[in-house]
C-alpha cells in the first residue's frame, strides 16, 4: 500500500510540473507572436495616422502644416479643406501602402491612403538591433520618424465610357471638357485636388458610382470585362450586339465596362452559347484557313462557309478575259470547344494534314507545277521568246509592233506597253548594241496550271548590251513571273485564240514562291 501511495504521489507531481510547463510555454509563444503582431511597420503607420486626426480635430496640424495660400481649384472653391481632411484620415477603410522606392538607411516610407487617395506620409525609423525569437520570428521595433499630411495640389486622369457623366465634388464636367480616346472613352482632367474628391459617375440609365484613386489616374468603379476573340464568335451585352474592336489576324477585342453587373453571351455560329462571368477561361478552338477554290472545311463537326471570297490579287488585270480563274476563299472557323478537331479537304476530297495548335493555315498554293512547259503548250506558244521580245522592248530593241501581237489588245499589260512606247521615259535608254548571245543564265520553270485557260511559268536570264559611248557593258536581269491566257482579241468573228502575256510579276524571293 505504502509503494502505490509513493507513485501515485510521484505521477501527479510529474503532472503538475509538466502542465506547469505546458502553460508556461504557451504564455511565452503567446507573448512571442503579440510582440511580434506588434512590430509590424503596418501598426506604427496606422498609431501615426490616428495621431494626424488628432492633432486634424484640435487644431495643431494646421499650425505645423499651415494650408497653401494658393488660390483653390475650382472643385474646391468653397470647400472647408480642413474638415474634409480631418473626415477622410478618421474614417475607417483608411489603409497604408509601403512606398517601393529603397532607402539607404533602413528608414521605411508609408502612404496612407483612402480608395487610393494619398493622405498623409509616415517615416519610420528602426530602434535597436532586430530580435529572433523561436527561432523563426523576427521582430524589429520602430519609431515614427515623422507623420505629415499630403495636401499638395494634384491633377488626375479619369477616363469614362461615352455618354456617361462626371460630377466632382458638386461640379458637373461638360462633354466639351472631354477629349476622346478613340476607343470609346471620354477623358477627363481632374487638376489642383487637395484632398480626396466626391466623385459621381453616371450612365445614361441614372446608374451612380464612384471611382478609385491609384497614381495619377482616377479609375471609375466598374464592372470590367475584356475578351479577344476570333471574329466569327458573337458578344452580347444585356442584349445587344458589341460590336467590339478589330485587331490583326481576325480577331476582335472587347471591352465592357458598366456600373451596374452587365449580363455578358457569348456566341459561334453553331448554336453554342455561354454566360461569361469575367472570371472563367472560355472553351474555345479557332482558326483561319485561307485556301483556294474547291477545298471545303469542318469544325467540331460542323460545316464552315466562306467568310469572303475574292480573285487573287496576282490576276487582278487579267481576270476578265478567264472565265474560270479559281478564287481564293477565306474560312473563320470558330467554336465554343476546347480541342475541336478542324477538318480540310482538297478539290479531290483528299483530306490535308493541319498543324495542330495553329490559327492560321494557307491552302492556296497551286498544285501541279512542271519543271518545264508541257509540249503541247509549247507547240502553242515559245514563252521564252515573249518573255525576251518584253526585255528588248524595254530597251528599245523592239518596237511596240512587234510586241504587240502577244498582248491581248486593250489588257493592262497592252496598255503598260502602249503608255511606255509612247512617253518621254523610252527617250532616256541610252544608246546601245546587244552582245553576242543577246542573253544567257536563262531558265524556264515552275510551269504552273492556274485553270483550263491561264497558265503561268517563271522566266529569268540576263540581257547583255555595250553602250555606244564609252563601251561600258551593261547586264539587264529579269526574274519575273509571267501569266498567260488563251484568248482571241480579234474582231473578225473567227475564233482565232492564242496564248497571249497577259500579266508579270517580279520574283522577289525565290522561283518557287
Amino acid at each position: 500500500m505504502k509503494r502505490r501511495s509513493v507513485f501515485w504521489r510521484a505521477y501527479l507531481i510529474f503532472v503538475a510540473v509538466l502542465a506547469a510547463l505546458v502553460l508556461a510555454a504557451t504564455l511565452y509563444v503567446r507573448s512571442v507572436l503579440k510582440d511580434y503582431e506588434a512590430s509590424q511597420p503596418e501598426r506604427y503607420v496606422k498609431d501615426a495616422a490616428a495621431q494626424l486626426s488628432a492633432q486634424a480635430a484640435d487644431g495643431s496640424l494646421w499650425t505645423q502644416y499651415p494650408l497653401s495660400d494658393a488660390a483653390p481649384s475650382r472643385f474646391e472653391e468653397g470647400r472647408d479643406l480642413r474638415a474634409a481632411y480631418q473626415a477622410l484620415i478618421s474614417a475607417e477603410g483608411v489603409d497604408c501602402v509601403k512606398q517601393s522606392a529603397r532607402r539607404t538607411d533602413d528608414h521605411l516610407v508609408y502612404d496612407v491612403v483612402s480608395d487610393g487617395f494619398v493622405l498623409a506620409e509616415v517615416e519610420l525609423r528602426p530602434e535597436g538591433a532586430p530580435v529572433t525569437k523561436l527561432g523563426i520570428l523576427n521582430t524589429q521595433k520602430w519609431a515614427v520618424e515623422e507623420a505629415r499630411p499630403v495636401l499638395l495640389a494634384r491633377d488626375y486622369a479619369l477616363t469614362v465610357p461615352d455618354g456617361y457623366t462626371v460630377q466632382v465634388n458638386g461640379v458637373l464636367l461638360s462633354p466639351e471638357e472631354g477629349t476622346s480616346d478613340g476607343a470609346g472613352g471620354t477623358s477627363y482632367a481632374l487638376s489642383g485636388l487637395r484632398t480626396k474628391p466626391e466623385v459621381e459617375i453616371s450612365d445614361p440609365s441614372g446608374a451612380k458610382t464612384g471611382c478609385t484613386f491609384k497614381g495619377s489616374k482616377a479609375v471609375p468603379d466598374l464592372y470590367r470585362y475584356s475578351l479577344t476573340l476570333p471574329a466569327a464568335i458573337e458578344v452580347t451585352v444585356d442584349g445587344a450586339v458589341h460590336p467590339g474592336q478589330p485587331l490583326e489576324g481576325g480577331l476582335v477585342r472587347h471591352d465592357i465596362a458598366q456600373i451596374a453587373k452587365p449580363e455578358v453571351t457569348v456566341s459561334d455560329r453553331y448554336g453554342n452559347s455561354l454566360v461569361y462571368d469575367g472570371e472563367d477561361g472560355l472553351p474555345l478552338t479557332y482558326a483561319t484557313i485561307t485556301a483556294a477554290s474547291g477545298y471545303t472545311v469542318q469544325i467540331g463537326g460542323q460545316t464552315v462557309q466562306p467568310s469572303s471570297s475574292s480573285i487573287p490579287s496576282d490576276y487582278e488585270h487579267f481576270a476578265q478575259y478567264v472565265p474560270d480563274l479559281p478564287q481564293i476563299s477565306v474560312y473563320d472557323a470558330a467554336i465554343l470547344q476546347d480541342q475541336a478537331e478542324i477538318r480540310a479537304t482538297d478539290p479531290q476530297g483528299a483530306p490535308v494534314e493541319l498543324e495542330p495548335g495553329l490559327h492560321s493555315y494557307d491552302l492556296t498554293a497551286l498544285a501541279g507545277r512542271l519543271d518545264a512547259v508541257p509540249q503541247e503548250v509549247a507547240d502553242q506558244v515559245d514563252v521564252l521568246d515573249v518573255a525576251q521580245k518584253w526585255s528588248l522592248f524595254m530597251s528599245t530593241d523592239v518596237r511596240f509592233s512587234q510586241l504587240a501581237p502577244y498582248l491581248i489588245r486593250g489588257s493592262y499589260q497592252y496598255e503598260v506597253a502602249d503608255r511606255y512606247a509612247h512617253s518621254i521615259d523610252i527617250t532616256f535608254t541610252s544608246p546601245h548594241s546587244l552582245l553576242s548571245p543577246p542573253f544567257t543564265d536563262i531558265s524556264v520553270t515552275n510551269f504552273t496550271w492556274i485553270s483550263e485557260h491561264c497558265f503561268s511559268v517563271d522566266i529569268s536570264f540576263v540581257k547583255h548590251m555595250k553602250l555606244t559611248r564609252g563601251g561600258m557593258l551593261v547586264d539587264d536581269p529579269m526574274n519575273d513571273r509571267f501569266y498567260f491566257v488563251w484568248y482571241d482579241d480579234t474582231d473578225d468573228r473567227v475564233d482565232n485564240a492564242a496564248w497571249k502575256l497577259a500579266g508579270i510579276k517580279e520574283i522577289v524571293d525565290d522561283a518557287g514562291t
